[in-house]
């Protein structure tokens, strides 16, 4: 029970507010004893004009304490009427002279206590305040009191209020932290369908927040992995299933192996070859563990050697290859095996989907220290409620498609997972379905350091 965070902040509020209390209750006891009769009477006998600066004057107009009877008397009584305060003077030499002990004389202690009269630098007598019977307590002490009684009064209701108001305020604090622990349980045990509501503090409600986006993103990752065995398996399927086909027919001598045949089979693997190389290469990216082999190249010379191994199929498909190369293209440091791999798969996405006569341009340029790299056609376009999921693995626009003649689904992906090793972004966009398409892609300008450009040679 005292691990709870609610039970600790109300014993904090509780504790606080007795300490507060305590304080109080202490000092209305000690107070009133501290401010005493005598205390309360010395003060008076010293103020200015009073009975010390009167005796003085009387001294140094007398230049002795003769006659001084008649200020003492008039000293008495003192304020609220008390006769129980008893007021002595006493010579230089603790003689009382004047007062209710005369011919008394003042012990060490009494002089101690008592009110030096001090006349041009000279001490010619005391005053010795004294109580001649016990003392009832003054008006104003028995008002102090009952003020205080009052204060301490309403500091126990305030107390009692303060510690109900923690207990509640307490409880409001940890109640969406006990929800977001119950969540957190039911997401352990697989159940990504709760969500917490976004309430309290500002601090617990940006938690909260936070919280169902990560289930939300878990929640995605589960399905998509879902998918992806699923699509896995599919696209295994079929490839083994044509092998084990036309295995059995040639085992049963429904068909001769012959070499077109043996051709056929062949194909069957690299199918199946390509697919296991593709998803090996994103199991690597999603561990970021992507091998990558920089190297120093000019940009702009490098891009025109990839456009020159693709212009004899731009031919073939009919349609026109492109150029827009600026000139400000710097040297950059990349794995050009694998960017040779993005471009390549942009070009003969291009190619797929464009028809004859179409184009395709390849681009490149200099923005806010970035190398903006676009493969744009003119081609059959992507429709709006497609663009988001491009890059996704094992989709395609065009469902209709199959490996043969559309792929797997997993160039787009791993083009972004290789984007992405060279801390670069990818985005696609398109007016439509017929207005054609453009992938950009952006890659960090690092610039390789003279000793790394003496170390490697360009590309």
């Amino acid at each position: 029970m005292l691990g709870r965070l609610w039970v600790r902040l109300s014993l904090t509020f509780g504790l606080v507010t007795l300490m507060t209390f305590s304080i109080i209750g202490l000092v209305s006891l000690i107070l009133p004893r501290l401010v005493s009769t005598e205390m309360i009477i010395r003060e008076e006998v010293s103020a200015p004009g009073t009975l010390i600066d009167q005796l003085i004057m009387h001294f140094r107009l007398n230049n002795s304490w003769d006659d001084v009877g008649v200020i003492m008397q008039n000293a008495l009584p003192i304020p609220g009427g008390l006769n129980n305060i008893g007021i002595d003077l006493a010579d230089a030499g603790g003689n009382v002279i004047a007062g209710d002990r005369i011919g008394a004389r003042l012990t060490e202690d009494e002089l101690e206590t008592a009110l030096p009269v001090n006349v041009d630098g000279r001490t010619r007598g005391f005053v010795h305040i004294f109580r001649t019977a016990p003392q009832p307590e003054w008006a104003e002490t028995r008002a102090f009191r009952f003020a205080l009684s009052i204060l301490t009064g309403l500091t126990a209701v305030s107390a009692i209020i303060s510690i109900i108001a923690g207990g509640l305020l307490s409880r409001s604090l940890t109640a969406p932290l006990s929800r977001l622990a119950e969540a957190a349980r039911a997401i352990g045990a697989r159940d990504l369908s709760h969500r917490v509501p976004v309430e309290g503090a500002t601090e617990i409600a940006s938690l909260a927040k936070d919280f169902n986006s990560m289930v939300e993103q878990l929640d995605h990752a589960q399905k998509l992995r879902q998918n992806m065995v699923a699509d896995v398996a599919h696209e295994l399927r079929t490839p083994l299933t044509v092998l084990q086909g036309n295995l059995r027919a040639i085992l049963d001598g429904v068909y001769p192996l012959t070499t077109d045949e043996i051709t056929r089979l062949y194909e069957q693997t690299r199918l199946l070859g390509r697919l296991v190389n593709d998803l090996h290469d994103l199991s690597q990216a999603d561990a970021h563990q992507l091998p990558l082999n920089h190297t120093n190249i000019m940009i702009r010379d490098w891009l025109t050697e990839q456009l020159e191994a693709y212009k004899p199929l731009a031919e073939v498909q009919g349609v026109s290859l492109r150029t827009n190369l600026s000139a400000s293209l710097p040297v950059m440091q990349v794995d050009p095996a694998r960017l040779s791999q993005v471009i390549g798969n942009l070009l003969l996405n291009a190619f797929r989907h464009t028809p004859s006569g179409g184009r395709v341009t390849l681009s490149a340029d200099v923005a806010d220290q970035q190398v903006v790299i676009q493969v744009q056609d003119t081609g059959e376009g992507i429709p709006a409620d497609h663009l988001p999921y491009i890059f996704e693995r094992f989709y395609r626009a065009d469902s209709s498609r199959a490996r043969e003649t559309g792929g797997a689904g997993l160039g787009l992906a791993i083009v972004r997972a290789i984007v992405e090793a060279h801390n670069g972004t990818i985005e696609v966009s398109s007016a439509g379905k017929g207005q054609g398409s453009t992938f950009s892609l952006r890659l960090p300008f690092v610039s390789p350091s003279r000793a790394d450009l003496i170390r490697q040679p360009l590309v």
